[in-house]
């Protein structure tokens, strides 16, 4: 099975680009298992968004696993387009298998002369990061953990799943939990949170030994 990466991108362009790629996704939305303003991207699916590959026919037996995740970033991307033309204004974003769809988004931003930003995020590979596409498909990204990722962007989340990660076992001493905070994206801890963090090991602790002796004595 696999894993699955979130994609997010939001940007602007003019209303005869945006216009144009409304159609194609108005288009494709009526294929196949695809409602609305979901799109089912996959190998045959990808290249209909680019007007210079109309027509091309497509080989049913040309199904070469890596050109897929070379050409598009991803085997399949389930995606969900928001546009307004009129706004000048659209967002795209859903899953995709394994790695993020930069190389889609590359050429959407050339063929549309759209300027992009957006993110990804896969949190069980760890993964992360942040990127800019401007309207000739210029690329820049910052790179991060997924964890680091939370702590900018979800921190409550963050600190939730630290809390669970204590109850879990998953740490011996306060060292440990800390190495889990980065300063670049947390920021420094405050007394008040460490002192959060080490009476919630210590309780996990106690309750451990108290455990322990239960079975000992048993």
């Amino acid at each position: 099975m696999a894993n699955h990466c979130y994609n997010y991108v939001s940007g602007s362009g003019s209303e005869k680009d945006l216009t144009r790629l409304q159609a194609i996704v108005t288009l494709l939305s009526k294929e196949g298992d695809s409602v609305g303003s979901y799109i089912s991207c996959g190998s045959n699916i990808y290249p209909q968004f680019f007007p210079e590959v109309e027509g091309k026919e497509e080989d049913p037996d040309d199904t070469k696993y890596w050109d897929v995740y070379l050409d598009w970033g991803s085997k399949w991307f389930e995606a969900e387009f928001d546009i307004d033309p009129e706004d000048g204004s659209l967002t795209i974003c859903g899953d995709s298998a394994w790695s993020p769809v930069i190389p889609f988004f590359i050429k959407l931003a050339q063929e549309f002369k759209l300027e992009l930003e957006g993110f990804y995020e896969e949190g069980g590979m760890d993964f992360a990061g942040e990127f800019t596409i401007d309207a000739k498909g210029n690329f820049d990204e910052v790179q991060m953990s997924h964890r680091q990722f939370q702590q900018k962007h979800n921190p409550e989340c963050f600190w939730d799943d630290v809390m669970n990660w204590i109850d879990d076992g998953h740490y011996k001493t306060l060292e440990d939990i800390l190495e889990e905070f980065d300063d670049d994206y947390w920021g420094p801890l405050i007394d008040g949170e460490k002192d959060e963090l080490k009476k919630a090991l210590d309780e996990f602790l106690a309750s451990e030994k108290e455990r322990l002796d239960g079975e000992k004595t048993n």
